[in-house]
């Protein structure tokens, strides 16, 4: 009788260990390798000399992620239309239209989460507006920041990023505004959702 109890108890410990076992191997075996591509919305805000910029955006991205055990490496492509502006100004106005970067990536995976850090070439376009005309520029910068996924299932993952870019100074011309130079930086919070191909 206390050896069936004990080959019972035994079975029944054996049984509860499997799902946790289970789990533990599906963490392990959570895969960020490969080709994604998605989207993404959020918010700006930012400088133009030392008025501030604000606005919404959204866009897309694509990755390619090669990933060793916990340890992840990769590259990331994202064009950002944006709402960013500024009336700060005396006479006129400040947008910025659109932001582009091309970013590495370096990130740590432990189970279905991977935090990376990113940094890379940023690129957009400027304008300055007032009553005598308008002055546009494409700059280019650099950028930097975090990436936070979630693998959701073996398809779908869910993001959210920090960035910030950088441009320096760029000097703009009106015929009522003939030498304005403005350092300018963004910063962006935005989530969104990759899709592995």
């Amino acid at each position: 009788m206390v050896k069936q109890i004990t080959m019972r108890a035994g079975l029944a410990a054996t049984l509860l260990t499997v799902p946790a076992a289970l789990t533990a191997q599906e963490m392990v075996n959570a895969n960020f390798n490969g080709l994604t591509v998605g989207g993404h919305v959020g918010l700006g805000v930012g400088l133009a000399g030392s008025t501030a910029t604000t606005g919404t955006l959204g866009g897309a991205q694509a990755a390619y992620n090669i990933q060793f055990n916990s340890a992840l490496v990769g590259a990331e492509a994202d064009v950002t239309g944006t709402s960013l502006h500024a009336k700060g100004f005396v006479a006129g106005s400040y947008k910025q239209n659109f932001l582009t970067s091309l970013r590495g990536r370096i990130g740590y995976v432990s189970g279905n989460l991977m935090v990376a850090a990113t940094g890379g070439m940023g690129y957009t376009t400027l304008a300055y507006r007032d009553m005598t005309g308008v002055s546009d520029k494409t700059v280019t910068g650099w950028v930097g920041g975090a990436t936070l996924s979630y693998l959701l299932t073996d398809k779908i993952i869910l993001r959210a990023d920090a960035l910030h870019y950088h441009f320096g100074k760029t000097t703009f011309s009106t015929p009522a505004t003939p030498n304005l130079p403005l350092a300018s930086s963004t910063n962006l919070l935005r989530a969104g959702f990759d899709y592995k191909i």
